[in-house]
């Protein structure tokens, strides 16, 4: 039933109430909703419930204008929320508000007084005062003004809760508050070259990799293959086996202790593609479609039980071993009702993984896949080619309220123009990108691998990344989904965004293309074109119409702070 004060369209609302809302502790959630007085003047709030059952401090809404009325939450524990949205009437203080006038108007004082006694005699079993003050308005042995003045002060003197009328409330929606993992981090993937051979190779270069100020340590398959090691090849021993050509389960052990002791989670991409000799082939062939080249391809349609307990087994299996992250590919390409099923199961018996869905998804099947529990998606950063393109990836970090991008800048993505054949600078800066435009970045150790000595003095690569992290970690607006803004750059290949959170602002100005030096201005960004502005990089300082960048610079990061 619809309440006194109609509260409609609650927002977020993810398909009517079946999926919740997903944010990290201490994220802000902004709730909108329509809400619809008549005469009378009338207040909304949301109002949390943690995960206990207690609730939580209403939050006033504020009206937006067009009956939206809005307000921002968060919610600070780990776990199942909900949020729902009270309103009520203000008749006591529309009473208030409106007496003298209606008085001055011709209106009947004792009638006014009247009813300004029957709304505070309601307040009786909350506030015994209002007794007293009820029946004094009624007393018509004193002058009508000065009745009127106790009943006035009494109204403005009334906590905010009391004096509401007509509460209702909205049916509750769900929150999932994830850890703050499955929003910010900084990966950096061990990529299958020779100084990480072997796990014992891997485990060697952990202490690098934390000193650079990463996370997490992303490893690539280790199953036993048909190919090399390290890659996606078909999978011809047991998923939760080791390649020996890498080493042994012990030696996986020992990495994940060793990244544990410096800080660092581990995570592990996964490939379904199997061929002859996978013991899933052998027990379950009519699960598997062939694909050619003996290999085989797991068909989720054709038992969509069995196929669910294969991939929860593994999951399950590696995390036991203290995987605490798993990169899976193309799950787009999946029934999302599977996943949906896989990732509930999984919450349960391992509630701390997370979950990358990595491959060529579009932004509704991104979010599609958010829906059902992947914590992180990575959109196409590694098509772009232009500062379009990149815009366009970055206009989509925000949008949204469950989806949380992953922006990976890595060689041999399929960007064989920039990365992959550009040098130190041009590395460095579609770095600044992925760190700088998104709470979850990824970069690989190939990225550190620049041949040949320059022409030009170009950055290093491993200080660079190791500066990155040091300014996520320094300014929170770099970890927050919301904030970012595009700026306009009068040169072509240079790219401006702003990333804010209120407190915090920066504008990161990038050379996509930096083979030479360049001058630039950022008309619209920050303050007035001729403010001194800070780079946070080297320490120089610059104007909004005269930005200096070159190869040895080819990102800034400016803030206005002194």
């Amino acid at each position: 039933m619809v309440a006194r004060v109609p509260v409609l369209e609650v927002r977020p609302c993810l398909d009517r109430g079946r999926f919740p809302a997903k944010v990290v502790p201490g994220e802000p959630l902004t709730v909108e909703a329509l809400v619809l007085p008549d005469t009378v003047d009338v207040g909304a709030a949301v109002v949390l419930t943690a995960p206990d059952g207690k609730r939580r401090d209403p939050v006033p809404m504020r009206h937006l204008g067009d009956h939206v009325w809005s307000a921002t939450v968060t919610a600070d524990a780990v776990g199942a929320w909900t949020y729902h949205v009270e309103s009520w009437q203000e008749s006591l203080r529309t009473w208030a508000g409106r007496v003298v006038t209606d008085i001055d108007h011709g209106a009947d004082p004792e009638t006014v007084l009247a009813q300004g006694s029957a709304l505070v005699l309601a307040l009786g079993n909350e506030d015994p005062a209002a007794l007293e003050v009820g029946d004094d308005l009624l007393d018509t042995t004193t002058p009508a003004h000065e009745r009127l003045a106790e009943g006035l002060a009494y109204v403005a003197s009334l906590p905010e809760h009391l004096g509401r009328a007509d509460v209702g409330s909205t049916e509750p929606l769900p929150l999932r508050v994830d850890p703050e993992r499955a929003l910010v981090g900084a990966w950096y993937r061990l990529a299958p070259s020779t100084p990480d051979g072997t796990l014992a190779d891997a485990t060697a270069r952990l202490d690098h990799v934390a000193a650079l100020g990463f996370d997490v340590v992303r490893l690539p398959p280790l199953h036993p293959t048909r190919g090399r090691p390290w890659h996606c090849a078909p999978v011809v021993g047991g998923h939760l086996d080791v390649d020996p050509r890498l080493g042994t389960v012990a030696d996986l052990d020992a990495l994940v202790q060793r990244a544990h002791q410096v800080g660092l989670e581990v995570a592990l991409e996964l490939t379904w593609t199997v061929a002859s000799g996978h013991p899933w082939l052998e027990q379950h062939a009519g699960w598997f479609v062939p694909t050619g080249d003996d290999t085989w391809r797991l068909d989720p349609d054709a038992e969509p039980a069995g196929v669910l307990g294969l991939v929860l087994e593994t999951l399950v299996g590696w995390a036991d071993r203290g995987v605490g992250a798993f990169v899976v590919q193309d799950a787009h390409h999946w029934p999302l009702g599977l996943w949906e099923h896989v990732l509930r199961e999984l919450a349960a018996a391992a509630p701390d993984v997370l979950l990358l869905s990595e491959g060529d998804a579009s932004p509704a099947q991104a979010h599609a896949l958010a829906l059902v529990g992947f914590h992180q998606t990575t959109p196409a950063l590694h098509e772009a080619l232009g500062v379009a393109d990149v815009e366009d990836v970055l206009a989509g970090v925000g949008r949204g309220s469950v989806t949380r991008t992953h922006l990976v800048a890595a060689p041999g993505g399929g960007r064989a123009s920039t990365l992959d054949d550009g040098g130190a600078a041009t590395r460095c800066a579609w770095a600044a990108v992925a760190a700088l435009g998104s709470p979850a970045w990824e970069t690989s150790s190939t990225l550190e691998e620049v041949d040949g000595p320059s022409s030009e003095p170009e950055p290093d690569v491993a200080t660079f990344l190791g500066r990155l992290n040091e300014l996520r970690r320094a300014h929170p607006a770099l970890l927050r989904r919301r904030g970012l803004v595009l700026h306009r750059v009068h040169h072509a290949g240079v790219l401006a965004f702003s990333r804010s959170d209120g407190e915090d602002t920066l504008l990161v100005v990038v050379d996509l293309f930096p083979a030479f030096p360049k001058s630039v201005g950022v008309p619209d960004a920050l303050g007035a074109p001729g403010e001194r502005l800070q780079d946070e990089l080297d320490g120089t300082w610059h104007t909004l119409d005269a930005l200096t960048l070159d190869p040895a610079h080819p990102v800034r990061v400016l803030t206005a702070r002194r």
